[in-house]
């Protein structure tokens, strides 16, 4: 499994962030500041808070359309192939989201944290726990390439 870490540009774009990296490791570049100019209602554009993802079924729907692939909530993981990844988004409290990469027992996996201050060395695998962080509502969303449109 290839990944492509990616650190957050600032302390609000953790989902364009782990978007970035998910789209870099499918060949489809594009860079954090590109997708807040693309979607500039959604993340907060030309605030104090810019970058900061407003998720929604609607907003990542839109998002999901335009960078051509599918989402799901999932409660259940299975090992991605080349045209699947996972996010873990915390929904209540300190929100953020997380790029899961493997499952390490059954509530916790090993994730890429775009999170820039947790960074060390360059290392950028950490472990996330759903029950150690269930105060905080984490979702597990499955998103899949989509076919190119012609």
């Amino acid at each position: 499994m290839k990944v492509a870490i990616i650190k957050q540009i600032s302390a609000y774009t953790c989902v364009f962030a782990c978007l970035e990296s998910i789209l870099a490791d499918w060949n489809r570049p594009i860079t954090q500041q590109e997708l807040i100019d693309r979607f500039p209602d959604f993340c907060h554009k030309g605030e104090d808070i810019e970058g900061a993802f407003a998720f929604t079924k609607d907003n990542f729907d839109q998002v999901a359309k335009e960078l051509n692939f599918q989402w799901q909530q999932s409660d259940i993981f299975t090992p991605p192939n080349d045209d699947e990844a996972y996010l873990i988004l915390t929904t209540e409290g300190d929100k953020h989201c997380v790029r899961a990469l493997l499952q390490k027992s059954h509530s916790s996996f090993w994730v890429m944290d775009p999170n820039a201050n947790r960074f060390i060395s360059q290392a950028a695998l950490f472990e996330f726990d759903f029950a150690k962080e269930s105060n905080r509502k984490p979702v597990l969303i499955k998103i899949t390439r989509a076919e190119p449109t012609a």
